[in-house]
C-alpha cells in the first residue's frame, strides 16, 4: 500500500534518519565521522527513500531501478511499496528484507526483516504485510512475517519470529526456549555425484537461465508463461537474483568444462557485487528463484524450482567453500527454503519440501513434508533485556596488537588456521584460492583494530568500510580478538565482542550488544566476551553482557543470552517435521 509522499516529506523523514544515524556513528566509533555519508547504514536508507518518493510519483521503473541499486551497494532489500517513518535505522544492512509499513525512529539490527507470507490478508500496509507501530526493534536475525500488527516501543528479541498472532505495545518477544546442553552429531559424508545435468554445454545453461528468467518474469507480473521479450530480459538481469543466478550458471559452466580459474572468477564476483556465496561446482536445476541474493549460501545439489528467501542457506557442516561437495544436502523438485532457513550437512530433502522460518535441518526429510522450529515464536515480556555501559573490559579475550609486527603474526596464524581447516576437510588445491574473501576480512579487521586502538580512528573507520563494503562482514575496530580467526564465509557475519584465540563464526554468525543504536551517545549496552576455541555455528549468535567459556561448540540455530562454562555444546531445541497430508487432515478437522 503506497501513500502519497512528497519530495517535501521526503527530506524531513531523511533529516531525522541522518539525525539519527550520526548518533548511532559517534556512539560505534568514538567520533563524529565527516564521511558519514558513505556508511551503508545511511547509503541503505538514502536509496530507499528516493525510490519510495518516486514510486509514489508513480515512477516504477526508476524505483526499481534504485531498490536493485540498493541490494547491490548496500544488501538490504526495502520494497519501494514500503512505507516507513522517519529516524529509520539500518546499523549493518546486509541481509536485511523489508516490505511492509512501519512507523518512526524503527531500528533493523543484521539479517532482520519483515515480510509477506502465504497469508494474503490486508491490514492496511499492503497484502500479506505486517503493520508495525513506532520505536519499532528488531533484534539479529529477528523476523515478522505476515500480515500481523505490532504496537508501538515493541523489541523482537535475537532469534525470534513472529508468525502466528499480533504483538501490543510495550513488550519484547524472544524465542520461546533456550538452548540446552548436549551433544553435536555429524553424519558422515557420502561419496555421491553431485552435478547430475549436463551443464557442461553452453546451450543447456543458458536454457537454464531463460527458464530462471520466464519464472522471474511470470511471478512479478502475476501471470503464467508471460511470453519473454528483449526489455523482460534486460529488465530482469539488473535485479541482484537475476545476476546471482546467471552468474552462479556461467561459473558452474566454467567449472565443469575444466576450467577452474575462471569459475573462480566469476565466484568472486558473485560474492562482491551480490554478497551470494555458491560453490560453483554445485548444481542447481531450471526454474530457481533467489528474491533476496544477499548473504545466500549454497553448496550441494538441488532439482528445478528451488526457491530460496532471505539469509536461507543449503551448505556442508563446515561451510561453503571450505568443505567438499558431497558433504553437502541434496535438494529434490520444488523445495522451498523460507527465511532464516536451511539445510546442512549430507542431508536429503524430498520433492516438494518446506522448510519454515528458523528452521535448520540436519537429517533426512521425505517428499511433501515440512520442518518447523516453534521455539523461534516469540513469547512476549515487559522486561527488556539487560542492558549497561558500553565499557572494554579488563579480562578476556587476548591482548591488543601494539606493533605492526604483532599484527603481522596474527595474520600468519590466521592464514594458518584456515591451511588446517582446509586440509582437515580434504578440499581440493583449485578450490582453496575461493576462501579469498576469507582472509581478507580478517586482514581488514586486524588493521582496523591496530589503527583504532592507536588512536587514528579515521584510517580504522576506513578499513572497517572496506571490509563491509568488499566481504559483506561488519567486525566493529574496537572488537578484540586472538589469533586464528577463523570466518569461511564473512558476508552476512556481524561482531561487535572480545574472543579469544581460534575463534570461529560460519554463515550468519552474530555476536553483539543487546541493543544497538540507542539515543544516548554516551551509553551503549554492554558486550560478549568468548573464550579459546569457541565455535559459532551456522545462525547461531551470542548477545548482550555474557561469558562464554574455553573450548565451546554453539550449534547452528543455536541463540546463547546466558554465560555458560568450559567444554560445553549448547544445542538449539529439536524441530517438528510433519507432512503436509497431516497437517491438512487436522486444518480440516479444526
Amino acid at each position: 500500500m503506497t501513500e502519497n509522499v512528497d519530495w517535501k516529506e521526503t527530506r524531513r523523514r531523511l533529516r531525522e534518519d541522518r539525525r539519527r544515524i550520526r548518533k548511532h556513528l559517534a556512539a560505534k566509533f568514538g567520533y563524529s565521522p565527516r564521511t558519514w555519508r558513505l556508511d551503508p547504514s545511511y547509503v541503505c536508507v538514502l536509496l530507499y527513500r528516493l525510490a519510495h518518493y518516486w514510486r509514489c510519483k508513480g515512477r516504477g521503473k526508476l524505483a526499481h531501478i534504485l531498490t536493485q541499486l540498493n541490494a547491490a551497494v548496500s544488501g538490504a532489500e526495502i520494497h519501494p511499496d514500503s512505507h516507513i517513518g522517519g529516524g529509520l535505522l539500518i546499523p549493518s544492512p546486509h541481509g536485511v528484507a523489508i516490505s511492509g509499513r512501519a512507523g518512526k525512529n524503527a531500528t533493523f539490527m543484521p539479517c532482520s526483516g519483515i515480510g509477506t507470507s502465504w497469508k494474503t490478508k490486508d491490514i492496511g500496509a499492503g497484502p500479506g504485510m505486517p503493520l508495525v507501530g513506532d520505536e519499532f526493534r528488531i533484534g539479529f536475525c529477528g523476523g515478522i512475517l505476515g500480515p500481523f500488527r505490532i504496537g508501538d516501543s515493541v523489541w523482537i528479541g535475537f532469534g525470534a519470529s513472529v508468525t502466528t498472532r499480533d504483538i501490543p505495545s510495550d513488550v519484547v518477544a524472544v524465542p520461546r526456549r533456550g538452548p540446552v546442553e548436549g551433544e553435536c552429531k555429524r553424519r558422515p559424508s557420502q561419496d555421491r555425484p553431485v552435478c547430475v545435468r549436463d551443464h557442461g554445454r553452453w546451450r543447456n545453461t543458458i536454457q537454464d537461465l531463460r527458464t530462471d528468467i520466464q519464472h522471474y518474469t511470470d511471478r512479478r507480473l502475476g501471470e503464467e508463461s508471460v511470453r519473454l521479450k528483449a526489455g523482460h530480459v534486460i529488465s530482469a538481469l539488473l535485479t541482484t537474483q537475476i545476476l546471482a543466478s546467471a552468474l552462479y550458471r556461467l561459473s558452474h559452466l566454467l567449472f565443469v568444462r575444466g576450467w577452474q580459474r575462471l569459475s573462480i572468477a566469476v565466484c568472486w564476483l558473485n560474492i562482491l557485487i551480490n554478497k551470494a556465496t555458491i560453490h560453483p561446482g554445485s548444481c542447481i536445476g531450471p526454474r530457481a528463484f533467489l528474491p533476496h541474493p544477499s548473504c545466500f549460501a549454497f553448496s550441494g545439489n538441488a532439482g528445478s524450482d528451488f526457491t530460496c528467501y532471505a539469509l536461507s542457506l543449503a551448505t556442508p557442516m563446515d561451510g561453503v567453500l571450505s568443505a567438499p561437495l558431497s558433504a553437502g544436502p541434496i535438494l529434490g523438485d520444488d523445495v522451498v527454503i523460507t527465511g532464516h532457513a536451511g539445510v546442512l550437512g549430507p542431508a536429503t530433502v524430498g520433492e516438494g519440501g518446506r522448510i519454515f522460518p528458523k528452521a535448520l535441518v540436519t537429517s533426512d526429510m521425505g517428499p511433501h513434508a515440512m520442518a518447523l522450529n516453534t521455539s523461534s515464536r516469540g513469547s512476549t515480556s515487559t522486561e527488556a533485556p539487560a542492558q549497561g555501559e558500553y565499557e572494554v573490559p579488563t579480562d578476556g579475550g587476548q591482548a591488543s596488537p601494539q606493533t605492526r609486527r604483532e599484527v603481522v603474526a596474527l595474520l600468519r596464524e590466521d592464514r594458518r588456521r584456515m591451511r588446517e581447516e582446509l586440509k582437515r576437510n580434504g578440499v581440493s588445491n583449485s578450490i582453496k584460492r575461493l576462501l579469498f574473501p576469507a582472509y581478507l576480512c580478517v586482514w581488514l579487521y586486524r588493521w582496523s583494530h591496530y589503527f583504532h586502538r592507536k588512536g587514528f580512528l579515521r584510517v580504522a573507520r576506513a578499513c572497517w568500510l572496506a571490509n563491509v563494503y568488499l566481504t559483506g562482514a561488519d567486525i566493529a575496530p574496537r572488537s578484540r580478538i586472538g589469533g586464528g580467526l577463523y570466518i569461511p564465509q564473512p558476508a552476512g557475519v556481524f561482531i561487535c565482542g572480545h574472543a579469544g584465540s581460534r575463534f570461529t563464526v560460519m554463515v550468519g554468525g552474530m555476536i553483539g550488544p543487546s541493543c544497538v543504536g540507542s539515543e544516548d551517545e554516551s551509553a551503549s549496552p554492554a558486550i560478549p566476551e568468548i573464550g579459546d576455541n569457541v565455535t559459532v555455528s551456522h545462525h547461531a549468535g551470542v548477545q548482550g553482557p555474557v561469558r562464554i567459556g574455553n573450548d565451546v561448540f554453539i550449534s547452528p540455530g543455536c541463540i546463547v543470552y546466558k554465560s555458560t562454562g568450559n567444554g560445553v555444546t549448547l544445542l538449539a531445541p529439536d524441530l517438528r517435521i510433519r507432512s503436509f497430508a497431516k497437517r491438512e487432515s487436522e486444518s480440516a478437522s479444526s
